[in-house]
């Protein structure tokens, strides 16, 4: 990777980062707002609204970052969105805030995908995992960082506060997307081209790759058996172990550590397709032993360091997947296939958020643990050698 190739990618996931930490802002604020203003209901309505759109309107979306210049639909969709968080300062009423959130979420649909194109599209082959790695490392920087500065920010400044800085970091993120030197600018699109099947190319690619189909139907029940976790995890810590609100936080912490050391280790792993299976499979081992362990933890002793391991193998996962999507998937099609992944992991954690309220009413916290644990260790038994398989024959047919 060059001067200026390093220069630009450094400089989206910054500012990204930034972003995410001023969303987190927003969020948490209207959050407690409603909780403490006996408004519990939209609580629910807001938490969906923040994953809905992107589900929804993310295969649109891949189209469009397919056909127009990206960096100038990036920079006006994030003022866009800086608009609409300047619209939260003076907008008060449960409708108001819902439309704005409603247009920040549309935002969201291009953003996500759209910057993952960018960075990939700038990232030379060899370099990819060390640019994945960078990216879910500031991310979990971000998530982790986010909660303190706005239970900082609205406690001391109040709501209207944190929504000015999240307008302020979207339109730092505009003006820093418009002065980047990279862009991707499509070929001319053929007219002749049905739009709808064009729409779909990324999810036909996604599910058409015979390497990675086993590898995105394991992530998925991953990804399934991890929100339903989230769900049990304040119950667990607090009711079945007895644990304190701070101590609950402290566990919350030790698996986002957990995280960013396993998204740094993961840079220094073998490069390739086979490897990038092999350690997502060993990393989601890990991760589905850790949530079968806690479930049978006699103490809270023992919590700690799972929950820890949990956040490595958490780290790895990540980097390892988002290496093998970036590396595989066609540039003509990089807008859409980015969507599709959204799309598909996106929607997950949605339908995985309202079973894990549903399991929670009907089981303990631990037995959810140990669900999550065994489905994920069944799935990687059963679909894990056939990704190893197939990794393996390309990597002799194609060189992996």
């Amino acid at each position: 990777m060059n001067v200026v190739e390093r220069r630009d990618v450094r400089l989206i996931v910054a500012f990204r980062s930034l972003s995410l930490i001023g969303d987190e802002l927003a969020l948490f604020s209207l959050m407690v707002h409603y909780a403490t203003s006996n408004q519990k209901w939209m609580i629910g309505l807001l938490a969906f609204i923040n994953v809905a759109p992107p589900v929804f309107l993310t295969s649109v979306a891949g189209l469009v970052i397919d056909r127009v210049p990206i960096k100038r639909l990036l920079a006006l969709v994030s003022l866009a969105q800086a608009a609409a968080a300047v619209g939260l300062v003076v907008i008060h009423s449960n409708v108001g805030v819902v439309v704005l959130l409603l247009l920040m979420g549309c935002g969201v649909a291009f953003t996500q995908p759209g910057y993952g194109t960018l960075v990939t599209h700038i990232t030379p082959r060899e370099d990819m995992a060390t640019t994945m790695s960078t990216m879910q490392s500031a991310a979990a920087v971000a998530t982790m960082s986010a909660p303190v500065l706005a239970g900082l920010i609205y406690g001391s400044f109040g709501a209207s506060t944190a929504f000015a800085i999240d307008a302020i970091t979207f339109l730092i993120v505009s003006v820093v997307t418009s002065l980047l030197v990279h862009d991707r600018i499509p070929e001319p699109h053929d007219p002749k081209n049905k739009t709808k099947g064009e729409m779909w190319a990324g999810m036909r690619w996604l599910f058409g790759d015979g390497l990675l189909r086993p590898v995105v139907i394991t992530t998925m029940v991953t990804v399934l058996a991890l929100n339903m976790i989230a769900v049990a995890e304040a119950i667990l810590i607090t009711h079945d172990f007895h644990g304190s609100a701070t101590v609950f936080g402290l566990f919350g912490a030790s698996f986002g550590v957990g995280n960013l050391l396993g998204s740094l280790a993961a840079r220094k792993l073998p490069k390739g397709d086979v490897n990038c299976v092999q350690q997502m499979f060993a990393a989601c081992i890990i991760l589905g032993a850790t949530f079968g362990a806690i479930g049978w933890a006699p103490t809270l002793a023992w919590v700690f360091p799972l929950f820890f391991a949990g956040g490595i193998g958490n780290g790895i996962i990540n980097v390892a997947i988002n290496t093998l999507f970036a590396t595989r998937l066609p540039d003509e099609i990089r807008g859409r296939g980015m969507a599709a992944i959204s799309t598909v992991f996106t929607g997950m954690t949605l339908c995985s958020l309202g079973l894990g309220a549903v399991a929670i009413a009907l089981v303990s916290a631990r037995t959810i643990y140990q669900i999550g644990g065994i489905t994920t260790l069944v799935a990687i038994a059963v679909l894990g050698p056939l990704s190893l398989r197939q990794a393996q024959r390309l990597a002799t047919t194609q060189g992996a």
